[in-house]
């Protein structure tokens, strides 16, 4: 039988005290972007673990709960990432480092606060869903979201909802998976079950990107951090494989 392929990282040792004291606001905003990137990175995947199309009317309820879960979750770490984004903006070693970028860095700074511009912009769009249906359960939205399903869709049939109990007791509620979907989503004009995978898979597409320039910014912005401070000499690297 072969050996599992051993995979080679880089290693990065410091003290934290050093890196981030608790007085330089730049570096604990860092720090929050980072734990914001640890989330996102964490439940894509977890996305990406659950490729397989279910087949079974059973087994693709099941399936779909938990894929709302997963991008409701990714909805919300990136509309908290965005939050620490514009906090950041005002501060005076922030703007000092930003022409340190890269045009790569600039352009992705560029996106993120473009994804703010409009009310229409895919931030819009995700604190809607965070503030309302992602963690609150707001009630009015709800009830808004109940008087617009039978709306949505074109067919009578396509209105319906399911609620499956397993023989053990265990309930799947398919009917705020598919009401959530509205205020997620957006969906507000009529259309069939065959428009919703491409709506749910544009404005995830559009997430996807906000997190990949949030990385790159990210990136570019902590390595002119740690120049800047002078604190090359306390992140010890190493290699290591396993």
């Amino acid at each position: 039988m072969a050996k599992p392929t051993r995979k080679k990282f880089d290693l990065y040792r410091l003290t934290v005290s050093k890196v981030f004291p608790p007085n330089n606001q730049l570096g604990i905003d860092l720090l929050r972007l980072m734990a914001s990137y640890n989330d996102m990175s964490e439940i894509a995947d977890w996305m990406g673990a659950n490729r397989s199309v279910p087949t079974r009317p059973i087994s693709t309820a099941r399936g779909r709960i938990r894929m709302g879960i997963q991008y409701r979750l990714l909805m919300a770490f990136m509309h908290e990432a965005l939050c620490v984004l514009s906090e950041m903006q005002g501060g005076e070693e922030y703007k000092k480092l930003l022409p340190s970028l890269s045009e790569s860095g600039r352009e992705a700074l560029k996106n993120l606060n473009l994804s703010s511009g409009t009310k229409d912009g895919a931030r819009s769009r995700i604190a809607d869903a965070r503030n309302t249906v992602v963690f609150h359960y707001d009630a009015s939205t709800f009830a808004e979201a109940v008087r617009l399903y039978a709306k949505v869709f074109a067919e009578e049939l396509e209105a319906e909802s399911k609620i499956i109990v397993e023989r053990d007791g265990r309930a799947y509620y398919m009917v705020p998976e598919h009401l959530r979907d509205l205020v997620v989503f957006g969906f507000e004009s009529k259309m069939t079950l065959e428009d919703v995978p491409e709506k749910v898979g544009g404005l995830i597409k559009r997430v996807a990107a906000l997190q990949g320039h949030l990385y790159t910014f990210m990136e570019q912005l902590l390595n002119a951090y740690i120049e800047e401070n002078g604190l090359l000499d306390d992140l010890r690297h190493e290699t290591v494989s396993e």
